[in-house]
């Protein structure tokens, strides 16, 4: 499925899309688009990549690891969970995927994180690379 990286009208990241329906929905909103590899697309989600305004991407995967604790990623989680709500019920005309995966959001748990008891500490370069590094996808990242 093709990636699309969302630019503001002076060449600017603003967010990415997923789909081509994505695409074409921001880009009926004023954006601009440009396709992208899988490896740009996860490289922004999870902030091992950036773009910058002159087309040029960054590797970011020097930047430290962070450790964060179940409560940690149910937390930023829950934060996420409110913005694509929000987005959700204020765009008409929203990419069909959005609902759905607004629906996995909500029901998504850390209950694999436990360990016998005890709380594991995940690491990642952020909350949703953490999250995706134990096999708990977050979709919608940088897309609403």
């Amino acid at each position: 499925m093709a990636k699309h990286i969302i630019l503001n009208t002076d060449g600017s990241f603003s967010r990415l899309a997923s789909t081509d329906e994505a695409k074409d929905f921001w880009e009926a909103q004023g954006y601009t688009s440009s396709s992208i590899s899988d490896d740009q697309f996860n490289g922004v989600r999870w902030s091992t990549k950036s773009y910058e305004k002159d087309g040029t991407w960054v590797d970011n995967s020097e930047a430290p690891v962070i450790t964060f604790t179940r409560l940690e990623l149910e937390e930023e989680l829950a934060k996420f969970v409110t913005i694509a709500e929000h987005s959700v019920a204020n765009h008409d005309n929203a990419p069909s995927h959005w609902a759905t995966d607004l629906n996995t959001l909500k029901s998504t748990n850390y209950d694999s994180l436990d360990d016998g008891g005890a709380m594991a500490s995940v690491t990642g370069y952020n909350w949703v690379d953490a999250s995706e590094k134990n096999s708990i996808p977050i979709p919608l990242v940088l897309e609403v």
